[in-house]
């Protein structure tokens, strides 16, 4: 409020502007240090249900001219399970991960964003159609930021190996107290992956 008092709006606005600008710059400079080509990975998710089939993770990233495009084409259909992930979701861990691979020191707003076009299928795994199940999709974060890094690992020193995993236990059955059915979810993680210089890190996420 102080700084919208002192300089007034339109330079506040200006500013705003130039930071944005400055942060898709220097983003479309980093990308250019990479070599243009096209780079994929295919990962799996094991099911998504007891005797079900695995779910293909496939990405494709293609590196231009200070622009890149991540596909997700060929990748499973949505499932009928509550795992799918929404565009936006999968638009989101694609951000997070090229943000640390390109630049990561930088102010996080639109102008990082403007370089980097996600595509999926609609009605595939990662770009489910409306009413598809996607209320556990925090499964896919980092499955989605480890399958662009193993992509990208040709390319940068700043992949790293995949991490330890994410589980989702969920548990149910019936309060004997109350007669109600119930059920509960505990979410676990393991550490990181190695990088190309140094070990990964120990830790364990809980509930």
């Amino acid at each position: 409020g102080e700084l919208f008092r002192r300089y007034g709006a339109g330079t506040m606005q200006a500013c705003f502007d130039e930071i944005i600008e400055r942060t898709q710059a220097a983003v479309r400079e980093e990308i250019r240090k990479l070599p243009r080509g096209r780079y994929s990975y295919t990962n799996y998710l094991e099911d998504y249900g007891p005797r079900t089939p695995r779910v293909k993770v496939q990405v494709a990233v293609e590196i231009g001219d200070g622009e890149i495009v991540v596909d997700f084409a060929g990748s499973s259909p949505q499932v009928p399970a509550g795992i799918n992930s929404y565009i936006s979701y999968t638009r989101a861990y694609v951000y997070y991960v090229l943000k640390c691979i390109l630049k990561p020191d930088v102010p996080q707003n639109e102008g990082g964003i403007r370089p980097i076009t996600v595509t999926a299928p609609e009605g595939s795994y990662f770009n489910p159609r409306y009413g598809a199940g996607c209320g556990a999709r925090a499964m896919n974060s980092m499955r989605i930021a480890e399958s662009v890094l193993a992509a990208l690992a040709p390319v940068s020193q700043r992949a790293v190996a995949p991490y330890g995993g994410w589980s989702h236990f969920c548990f149910g059955g019936v309060d004997p107290g109350t007669g109600r059915r119930v059920v509960g979810t505990e979410i676990l993680a393991g550490g990181h992956g190695a990088r190309l210089y140094k070990d990964g890190i120990d830790f364990l996420v809980g509930p």
